[in-house]
């Protein structure tokens, strides 16, 4: 679901009250993830991209 709204939606636009709350969905929504990751042993990288 977090994969379709970032897909979707403009996180970083020029409508200020907008990107504000797109950016705390994000940071809560990161803050969930890491804490589920957490109870199930599963270790999460810091970010994702590719390899250097």
């Amino acid at each position: 679901m977090f994969h379709q709204f970032y897909h979707n939606c403009v996180i970083l636009g020029e409508e200020r009250d907008m990107t504000e709350a797109r950016l705390h969905l994000c940071l809560v929504t990161r803050k969930v993830l890491r804490n589920v990751l957490d109870l199930i042993g599963i270790d999460a990288p810091e970010h994702m991209g590719e390899k250097d």
